[in-house]
């Protein structure tokens, strides 16, 4: 499992971040080894996504590959924070579950 969030620095950055989610989004549903992926969001400013897959290779593989790459780095340039937590369960969480497994174990891909 892996569940993400991102906190936008300006409701500016809006477009350009939901062009590069949606692509990211649609590179995962097409992935070898997606299970399940949802995304919501409390908007403007804030973005979740929830994700399972078969094998933690298949992740690094969505990860490293484009359109997600560029992704992440538009995200660090857009972003005020973005944390990730990953997890390995045999059943998928609820939000609230998810959102509090990242809420105490936050790992952040954004270097200031």
């Amino acid at each position: 499992m892996t569940v993400t969030h991102f906190k936008l620095k300006s409701i500016f950055y809006l477009p350009v971040f939901m062009f590069h989610a949606s692509r990211s989004k649609k590179q995962a549903e097409r992935s070898e080894g997606m299970i399940k992926s949802l995304v919501t969001a409390k908007f403007p400013y804030n973005f979740y996504t929830l994700s399972a897959w078969e094998s933690v290779d298949n992740v690094k593989s969505y990860l490293k590959s484009e359109p997600h790459l560029s992704a992440i780095r538009v995200t660090r340039k857009i972003a005020e924070s973005a944390n990730t937590y990953r997890w390995e369960s045999n059943t998928f969480p609820t939000w609230s579950e998810a959102k509090e497994l990242l809420g105490k174990n936050p790992k952040s891909y954004i270097r200031n």
